[in-house]
């Protein structure tokens, strides 16, 4: 049998209508549909579980018309675009420097210019030494469609190589790599599922402890994407 069209389209327009008409009143209102588990005799009702699966229409109809209510309220306040204005000028006044790390005498941070969306990774050796750039995100993505977002990083305790995560298209998915600092030259590591790293030296300045995530397939729910990570050393 043909699924009824007919039927459906008609569905999906009265639903943006009545969410339009509740946006211009007030906020969307989601329909309540209570289902109800029993976990180790213990009753949950659940009024809005539907709301998991974002390919339902009616859940992105509603997302968009909060969204939108969202918006139009925002837009109504006096004087908000030229307060916007102002706050971004002034945070974006000033080049911007943090997350300062300290190996004897050579000194790692962040680096924020103006007008830059990602910090670069530099060091410096000494207050007064010159500012070398090791790693930076937007450089690398310059000129593709993909943008690049480091994510943390660590240096060994005698500065010579750091360890750092680097993730793309802002997945949050973090790469572990390793380079050498002087002439900023990127080592072979290559460490995928590393997300949420804190990478820990040891004493020898050759190695370090991190976390990893182990291999998911296709089937892995996203609930479970994030569960039982690992510690491993790992010998640059």
């Amino acid at each position: 049998m043909k699924p009824n069209h007919a039927r459906v389209l008609p569905a999906a327009a009265a639903l943006s209508l009545t969410l339009a008409a509740h946006a211009a009143d007030g906020p969307p209102v989601a329909p309540v549909r209570p289902v109800t588990d029993t976990y180790f005799g213990t009753t949950v009702t659940d009024n809005y579980r539907y709301f998991e699966n974002l390919a339902d229409p009616e859940v992105q109809g509603w997302m968009h018309a909060q969204s939108d209510y969202t918006r139009a309220a925002l837009d109504r306040i006096p004087g908000r675009a030229a307060l916007y204005d102002r706050i971004h000028a002034l945070a974006d006044a000033d080049t911007q420097r943090d997350d300062f790390v300290r190996r004897g005498n050579r000194y790692f941070y962040l680096l924020v210019e103006r007008g830059a969306q990602q910090p670069k990774l530099v060091y410096r050796d000494g207050l007064d030494g010159a500012e070398h750039v090791l790693v930076d995100p937007e450089a690398m993505g310059a000129g593709t469609h993909t943008h690049y977002a480091l994510d943390y990083y660590e240096p060994s305790w005698d500065g010579r190589l750091v360890a750092y995560g680097l993730s793309a298209g802002g997945s949050e998915a973090s790469t572990l790599h390793v380079l050498e600092v002087e002439g900023a030259k990127v080592l072979g590591e290559a460490i995928t599922r590393a997300d949420n790293n804190t990478i820990s030296w040891r004493a020898d300045n050759a190695s370090f402890f991190y976390l990893r995530y182990p291999a998911t397939g296709p089937n892995t729910p996203r609930t479970e994407l994030e569960y039982n990570a690992r510690s491993y050393v790992h010998v640059v």
